[in-house]
């Protein structure tokens, strides 16, 4: 394979894996943000939030 190819292939390659990491980036502001909202409104209500949201939430955000 010629190096120009090789280099293109390898430059697609690395797009592709910049926006798998930009989608997954997304998901988890994403999901951070929904945790805090719920998180807060909770609080504004008067309940305290279980420690376990918490460590589900860092738990699925690893998986991510």
């Amino acid at each position: 394979m010629p190096v120009a190819m090789f280099l293109l292939k390898a430059l697609a390659e690395v797009r592709a894996h910049e926006a798998t990491i930009q989608q997954k980036d997304e998901l988890i502001k994403l999901l951070t943000k929904e945790r805090d909202q719920a998180l807060g409104t909770l609080n504004r209500h008067g309940l305290m939030a279980d420690r376990n949201i918490t460590v589900c939430v860092d738990f699925i955000m690893k998986l991510v």
